[in-house]
């Protein structure tokens, strides 16, 4: 059971590096740290920009916005997957062992 916990932790840790830099401290570090900026330091620019421009989004924003949501959308895929599979079996062994289930 431990295993299969420890997997799971690794698999997230995974999946949350390619949303994030959760290793960045500061925000210099998104760009400076090995991996560059990931999705999440890509998006919020982006927003910015269109929010608080003059016009509407440019084509190019639009295009990058596209980009950037299917991204998020493979993450949200993948994250929807672990608790499906990974969480729901840990769930499961752990309901057979009369412990406590992990909740997210």
């Amino acid at each position: 059971m431990t295993a299969l916990g420890d997997e799971l932790v690794r698999k997230c840790d995974a999946l949350e590096a390619r949303l994030h830099n959760p290793t960045a401290e500061v925000t210099y570090d998104i760009l400076a740290m090995k991996g560059g900026a990931q999705l999440y330091s890509k998006l919020v620019p982006l927003y910015s920009w269109a929010a608080q421009g003059d016009g509407a989004p440019t084509l190019a924003m639009r295009e990058m916005y596209a980009e950037h949501a299917r991204e998020l959308k493979q993450l949200e895929d993948e994250w929807k997957g672990l608790v499906a599979g990974d969480l729901a079996e840990i769930n499961r062994k752990a309901r057979d062992l009369g412990l406590q289930l992990i909740s997210y």
